[in-house]
């Protein structure tokens, strides 16, 4: 997944909050053979995992170093990856792709920008799988 058209520039991938997100919103979702829709995880799941990531993000913002303090929460953001893990493990999570979304999401934050563009595609994510 690209999170940048060009990084230098600031400029975010234009289909990343729509386009992509609702791809990644379709992955999580499926009709069964009785074509009942299913989704790999609830509201609550996808929202519990957003709430970790909002507070990773106040705690960046309300630095007087934002730089500083990524550095010092990454370790809390990668912590996601093992959550996500354990929840799947759990069965509270019935598929792979919110797995995914998440491992190869945070492959992509290197620093401040790629986390900001994280959480904008978490939240489109989120809106569009309230649909």
């Amino acid at each position: 997944m690209e999170f940048w058209k060009d990084k230098e520039k600031g400029i975010v991938n234009a289909e990343l909050f729509s386009k992509k997100a609702e791809e990644i919103v379709i992955s999580l979702t499926s009709v069964n053979k009785w074509e009942k829709i299913e989704k790999e995880l609830d509201k609550n799941q996808i929202r519990k995992f957003y709430n970790d990531v909002l507070t990773i993000k106040s705690k960046i913002n309300s630095s007087e170093n934002i730089e500083l303090e990524f550095e010092r929460q990454k370790p809390y953001l990668n912590m996601l990856r093992a959550k996500v893990a354990y929840a799947r493990s759990r069965k509270h999570i019935r598929g792979d792709n919110f797995v995914l979304f998440i491992t190869n999401s945070l492959n992509e934050v290197n620093d401040v920008q790629d986390f900001k563009v994280f959480c904008s595609l978490y939240e489109a994510v989120i809106a569009y799988f309230g649909n």
